[in-house]
């Protein structure tokens, strides 16, 4: 895996994830699960994301995320930041490649702020990758507004990178949609 710390030194961790569809396989026997845990709030866990994170034998996941399923498992917890996710993530798929059921937990969706660490996670392990979304900041924004999705232009600026392609996006759909943007996190 490159350094992610830079993303120009090498293919976008979001494009990766984005490859190709996900393959179907038996949910009982996947061997990694990326879970969506919400907007920081276990009631938008989903069930099949709490199971998920239940019966892991190891689970990984930035630490401010990891602190919200303390309570959910016995996994051994693996927390990273940007600086060692890298290292994490290595040693998360070494324990996959020896056996152990893993899961990567993300916050909100996967789809959406964890695409990244998605991508990360596909190239870190050598196995099978199910996708649990959960309920995102984004459809708990959309319901408090009433705002139906399909009336909205949708942009996330909750990754690194050039942000330069979704804020030309927000200008142009400006007075024509109504907006939802997941802001930046702070770093």
């Amino acid at each position: 895996m490159s350094d992610d710390d830079d993303l120009d030194s090498g293919p976008d961790p979001a494009r990766y994830a984005a490859r190709h569809p996900e393959a179907a396989h038996d949910d009982d026997h996947a061997v990694v699960h990326a879970v969506g845990i919400g907007p920081g709030n276990q009631e938008f866990l989903t069930p099949r994301g709490e199971r998920a994170i239940a019966e892991a034998d190891v689970v990984v996941g930035f630490e401010t995320v990891v602190e919200f399923v303390v309570g959910l498992t016995d996994a051994d917890l693996l927390t990273c930041g940007y600086r060692d996710e890298s290292e994490t993530l290595a040693a998360f798929a070494e324990r996959v490649e020896a056996g152990e059921t893993g899961t990567a937990v993300l916050m909100g969706d996967p789809n959406h702020s964890g695409f990244q660490f998605l991508g990360k996670v596909e190239r870190a392990v050598d196995a099978p990758v199910r996708v649990v979304p959960g309920i995102s900041s984004l459809q708990v924004a959309a319901s408090r507004a009433r705002t139906p999705m399909e009336d909205t232009e949708f942009v996330t600026l909750h990754k690194r990178g050039d942000l330069d392609p979704d804020v030309r996006r927000l200008r142009e759909a400006v007075g024509d949609r109504h907006l939802l943007v997941l802001p930046r996190p702070s770093t």
